[in-house]
């Protein structure tokens, strides 16, 4: 036979603080429900109104604790203190948002400072006096009156309701101004930095739409040179050089591209004009791997070897040599093109390859990238880039 446990016996008190436990099990999810539900509606209840009504209520709410706070240290603090002081708060609040509509509406915010001042003088007191008579006249009609106030007559009291309001409507308006002023300052740096971008773009694309009818311009040429005397050469320089087009496009469309990318370009350029030097052009490429996926401006390479074999290389009948060298040094990406020939100093500057790198260079990185160009030893002039391993452009 088997035997069978016997199930404990559950009390009534027991039983029924487990149905209590499961009643909260299930209640709690609900509840912790109810609740995030309940912060949510009201995160987004405060996102729409509007940042000005916020400060409103919260400035002169706080002015009335202070208020509160300061007779309750006194040990001085009655119930028609509170009611006279909240009647002053909400007083507070209308005035200021009807100086406010006063300010929007006859521009005084656009005023120079030399007629602000008195406007925003004469206002205050304006509003100052509205206020103190009519929180004055208020008071007589709700009787928050103390009995030794009657000794007063009305004026008395408005006054000194004028004078306890002056300074709170000036601090209001200074903050006012102040605030607007500096987010005016705050917008005017936002568009003048948002126009500059915009300028660095139009610029950027301006030089890429120089950079392909130029190398179309030096490919043509020394296709033509081809097509006589070695027509199946010039037919695969065609195929070579719509490659490169092909390639310069994609590139082109980026503000950077890898290294290795542009030296895919070089190097189909190079094959290219080998076609029309043969043993004439000499190449050499002295490349660091650690270098191949740092950012370069798009054909700013192939700018610079395309202009050391048009100004260099393509004058001289014994042909030349184009070395490119890409290596880290310290906190620099260098980039390094030498061709044989000399450097007209004379002509420093006005050419298309040096102006176009210059430029790239400028708007990519600002002043944090460096070219140079010059004479080297050796018969060879020297194109040198530095582009900053973080660039902060």
């Amino acid at each position: 036979m088997v035997a069978h446990r016997s199930l404990p016996s559950i009390s009534p008190r027991s039983r029924e603080g487990y149905t209590g436990v499961l009643r909260w099990k299930k209640v709690f999810p609900l509840r912790f429900g109810c609740r995030f539900i309940q912060q949510n509606v009201m995160r987004r209840l405060l996102s729409r109104v509007p940042a000005y009504w916020l400060f409103q209520i919260g400035g002169w709410t706080a002015i009335l604790l202070a208020n509160i706070l300061f007779l309750i240290g006194l040990e001085r603090l009655q119930v028609l203190d509170v009611e006279r002081m909240t009647l002053g708060a909400l007083l507070g609040l209308f005035f200021s948002h009807l100086m406010r509509a006063f300010i929007i509406r006859f521009r005084l915010r656009e005023m120079s400072i030399k007629s602000l001042i008195p406007s925003f003088l004469l206002l205050t007191l304006v509003v100052s006096v509205l206020g103190g008579i009519t929180e004055e006249a208020l008071r007589g009609l709700l009787d928050l009156h103390f009995p030794s106030d009657s000794r007063i007559p009305f004026m008395g009291h408005a006054l000194r309701r004028i004078f306890n309001a002056f300074p709170t409507f000036f601090i209001w308006n200074l903050i006012y101004y102040l605030y607007h002023v500096i987010e005016m300052t705050r917008r005017r740096d936002m568009d003048r930095l948002r126009l500059q971008h915009q300028v660095k773009e139009l610029e950027l694309r301006t030089l890429k739409s120089h950079i392909n009818p130029h190398f179309i311009f030096n490919a043509l040429n020394g296709i033509r040179s081809l097509i006589e005397d070695h027509p199946l050469q010039a037919r695969e320089a065609v195929t070579m050089m719509s490659r490169i087009l092909r390639s310069s496009l994609q590139l082109n469309k980026a503000k950077t591209v890898p290294l290795e990318r542009e030296l895919e370009v070089v190097t189909d350029y190079l094959s290219l004009e080998r076609m029309r030097f043969e043993d004439r052009l000499q190449t050499h490429f002295d490349i660091q791997p650690e270098t191949l996926g740092l950012p370069v401006p798009p054909m700013m390479l192939q700018t610079l070897v395309e202009n050391g074999i048009k100004h260099g290389i393509s004058h001289r009948k014994e042909g030349g040599r184009i070395e490119v060298c890409s290596r880290i040094d310290g906190e620099w990406h260098e980039i390094v093109v030498r061709n044989t020939g000399l450097f007209a100093k004379r002509n420093k500057g006005t050419g298309f390859g040096i102006q176009s790198t210059t430029n790239r260079l400028a708007i990519l990185f600002g002043n944090h990238a460096r070219f140079e160009i010059g004479d080297a030893e050796g018969s060879m002039v020297e194109a040198r880039v530095l582009i900053p391993m973080d660039p902060q452009p």
